[in-house]
């Protein structure tokens, strides 16, 4: 016999549904307002410039995020003061502060992206 609707599994099922749905949609609306503001404050090129670098995962590039104020900053300081953010040691400073390959990843991304 199928659940009646008005069955405590049938209003249980029901209501799961409805919270995962309410807070997908919040989900969406908080995102589509930090996509807004996060574009405006970074440049999408130096963000893929400094995610370049062997060795920038997520973690790394929040914290030279976090430590800087910025991709650009990021990517303008020296290998001493890229060396004081935790995490990063001398060798991974140095990558950074000396990214040669970065503008053709860079371009390449973002060619796939308009394709």
């Amino acid at each position: 016999m199928p659940p009646q609707p008005s069955s405590n599994g049938f209003r249980r099922k029901r209501s799961l549904y409805n919270d995962r749905y309410t807070e997908m949609n919040a989900a969406s609306r908080w995102a589509d307002k930090t996509e807004a503001t996060m574009s405006d404050r970074f440049d999408v090129r130096d963000l893929l410039m400094l995610a370049s670098v062997p060795g920038i995962g997520g973690n790394r590039l929040r914290q030279l995020i976090q430590h800087f104020g910025s991709p650009r900053a990021a990517l303008a300081a020296s290998p001493v003061e890229l060396s004081r953010v935790d995490g990063l040691d001398k060798k991974l400073a140095s990558a950074v502060a000396h990214n040669t390959l970065g503008p053709a990843f860079v371009e390449d991304q973002l060619s796939r992206l308009n394709k």
